[in-house]
């Protein structure tokens, strides 16, 4: 996720779109990224939560509000919770939910589950404790 922030305010498109999943690519356009990447100005990335993301997982999620300011010079926030997928050791952006105000809830947390946050500690040793 930072790593793509940091393509954002360097007007880094490739690396953008190379960190794109494959099956979600085509519904990005190289041009309105630049353009959107170039026309503000980056102030701070800001991350909100993550759940899963951890080295032996396959997927997670990134909920984030990215600072910048328009090209009237007003400060915006782009707030997102965002999907991502581990292919062959490497992770890349699938989809994000703009402004999320209810994040879904899964299931509840046993005390032997892997903890939510990415850690690979069970729950009752890591944000259960």
């Amino acid at each position: 996720m930072r790593s793509r922030y940091v393509a954002y305010c360097l007007e880094d498109i490739d690396y953008i779109l190379a960190t794109t999943h494959p099956s979600t690519r085509s519904q990005y356009s190289a041009k309105d990224l630049g353009r959107w990447a170039k026309e503000n100005q980056w102030q701070k990335l800001e991350i909100i939560s993550k759940t899963l993301g951890g080295p032996n997982h396959e997927g997670g999620q990134v909920e984030f509000k990215a600072h910048f300011l328009n090209p009237s010079g007003k400060k915006e926030v782009h707030h997102e919770l965002s999907d991502f997928s581990k292919v062959e050791g490497k992770w890349f952006f699938v989809k994000g939910k703009l402004n999320p105000k209810d994040k879904p809830m899964d299931t509840k947390v046993g005390r032997n589950d892997l903890c939510p946050c990415g850690s690979g500690k069970k729950y009752k040793k890591c944000c259960g404790a």
